[in-house]
Parts: structure tokens; C-alpha cells; sequence
């Protein structure tokens, strides 16, 4: 038995050796370089921001930031903006796994199933704001069902994970999503915070096997994130689908963007399809709380959520 773990906790290394030395994080790319490739404008702020302007994608980049705001959204990367001789440079798979996806607008799988998993439910009622008496499971499944709505009416076919308050383990939402069939999977949640100033939406998708999560500044590399996980099948169309998605978010009023991370959760990592999981707000939060409790404000994220996923679909192959 002891034999057997050793086995296997050596290969475990080795493969999360390999995974690393797959992403080469110590390769850089200057910020110049990515405009001359793309065809793009070129400015350089003092050697503390720079601007990439194509015809349909802008890109915002700044010293010591590990993130790019990309067509007005922000979207977390794995690593500062540093300078060099050249200007300033970024991780080139930056470049290679956020950029230059967003760039190019690859060609994505077609859509025609969408699973909306309505987190929480039953005896797990997620967040609660007693001063606003919001339960966060009754908005989940609030949001889900007016996005069911608007999809249908739009053409696609929708699966819901629950259509009530009940209870259903993680790992059975992943399974009613990949025994349907479905082409996209969209969990919608509410956050929370300790703190009473945390304010606006967050879009989740998974880490890239054999990089570490940007849930949270400074995450730590781990064992676990060199195991593939059958979502990792579609890396670039989680993002394009999580930044499309926030394109229509960020226009609503009254909100603030989080920036699309990378979060390794267990609902999206069984997934054979590409998933997101979509904080809408906080609702520990006084103002944007408020917001949160009425319909109308529920019905416009359910409508940009919507709105993006038909953008995304546009852009499949057929």
C-alpha cells in the first residue's frame, strides 16, 4: 500500500512537473510586439500603460497589473505587466490563452442546448443579507428562469438543473448538463462579502490545467491544477464566452465589473462543454443590494446574460 501511494504521489509530481513546464510562465512578450502581429495601434503611457487598438477589440495594459481590460471589461491573467528595454511586456501565455483569443474571435462549437444551473437550493440557501432579507437561492433561481425565458423565445433548447428549492449535489448539475447534451452551461449565483463596500459581478471560468486559479490575487500554484479536467477541453470558449457575456453585463446600470477569473469549482469542472459561473452582484452590499431586490434590475442581468450568449453563438461554426 505505502509502495502504491509512493507510485503515485511520484507520478502525480512528475505530471504537475510537466504541466508547468508545458505553460512556460517565464516566457514574456512585449506589448508592442502583440500590436505589430495584429495589426493593431500602439501607444505607451511613460512606460506605465499601454493601449492596443484593432478594428473590432481595445486592450488596456498596466505596470505591475495582472489583468487587461479588454473591449471595456476586465479580464485576470497570470501575471504582472513588467517593463523592458522593448516597453512594457506581459507572460507570453497571456498572449497566447487571453489575448489573442479575444483578438482573433476564434470559431466556437454550435449552440443549440444551454443548461442554466440555478445554484444552491433546498437546505443549502447560499448567501443571505438579513438587513435586505435576500436569500440568495431564491435569486439564483429567480435569474435562471427569466433567462430560461428569454432563451427559449430566442430559439434554444434549455435545460434547468432545478426549477424549484430543492437540493441538488454539485456533481449531479455537471451530469444533467452532459446527459442532455448541452452546448453551454451557465450557473448564476449572488455573492457575499465580509465586507459591506464589496460591490459587482464576477465571471468565473476554469483555470487552464497547470496554472493556478485567479479567484483571489497572489493564488498559489497547487497538485491539483495539473490534473485535466474535462472542461479544460474548452479553455478558449469558456473565455470567449465568460467576456461576451460581460460585455453586456458592464452596460447595465449601477454596476461595477470584478473582471473574469479563473476558479477551480467543482460545478464546472465536469462540464463537456463550455461553462461559466456568473456572480451577479452582492448582496451584502446596501446599494447594490437594493438593486438586487428588484425584478426589473433580475430581468436586465437575465437579459445581458442572454444577449451574450446569443453574440457568442453568432460566432459558431456551423
Amino acid at each position: 500500500m505505502r509502495l502504491a501511494r509512493l507510485i503515485l504521489a511520484i507520478g502525480a509530481l512528475s505530471f504537475f512537473s510537466s504541466a508547468a513546464a508545458t505553460s512556460n510562465p517565464s516566457e514574456r512578450i512585449s506589448l508592442r510586439t502583440i500590436a505589430e502581429r495584429h495589426g493593431m495601434t500602439f501607444r505607451e503611457e511613460r512606460e506605465k500603460s499601454a493601449t492596443l487598438t484593432g478594428s473590432n477589440c481595445s486592450i488596456a495594459c498596466f505596470l505591475d497589473k495582472s489583468s487587461y481590460v479588454v473591449n471595456g471589461v476586465c479580464v485576470y491573467g497570470q501575471g504582472a505587466a513588467e517593463r523592458s528595454p522593448r516597453g512594457l511586456t506581459i507572460p507570453l501565455n497571456d498572449w497566447k490563452h487571453i489575448l489573442e483569443p479575444l483578438i482573433s474571435g476564434r470559431k466556437v462549437p454550435g449552440v443549440h442546448c444551454i443548461c442554466i444551473d440555478a445554484g444552491h437550493g433546498g437546505k443549502d440557501s447560499g448567501a443571505h443579507s438579513g438587513a435586505l432579507n435576500l436569500t440568495e437561492k431564491s435569486l439564483n433561481l429567480d435569474v435562471a428562469k427569466r433567462l430560461g425565458n428569454l432563451l427559449q423565445s430566442n430559439g434554444f433548447k434549455v435545460l434547468l438543473t432545478r426549477d424549484g428549492d430543492r437540493f441538488v449535489p454539485l456533481e449531479k448539475r455537471s451530469s444533467i448538463a452532459n446527459c442532455g447534451k448541452a452546448d453551454l452551461f451557465i450557473s448564476i449565483h449572488f455573492n457575499a462579502s465580509e465586507s459591506p463596500t464589496a460591490q459587482g459581478i464576477e465571471i468565473y471560468i476554469m483555470p487552464r490545467q497547470g496554472t493556478a486559479a485567479t479567484a483571489r490575487l497572489s493564488s498559489p500554484l497547487r497538485a491539483k491544477d495539473a490534473i485535466f479536467c474535462p472542461n479544460n477541453e474548452f479553455d478558449d470558449c469558456n473565455l470567449l464566452l465568460a467576456h461576451g457575456i460581460g460585455e453586456k453585463l458592464m452596460r447595465l446600470k449601477g454596476v461595477r465589473d470584478r473582471g473574469v477569473r479563473r476558479g477551480r469549482f467543482c460545478v464546472l469542472e465536469s462540464v463537456h462543454c463550455p461553462a461559466v459561473l456568473v456572480e451577479c452582484g452582492f448582496i451584502t452590499n446596501q446599494a447594490e443590494g437594493a438593486l438586487i431586490a428588484q425584478s426589473a434590475h433580475r430581468q436586465a442581468i437575465a437579459s445581458a446574460i442572454c444577449d451574450g450568449v446569443i453574440n457568442y453563438a453568432a460566432g459558431a461554426t456551423h
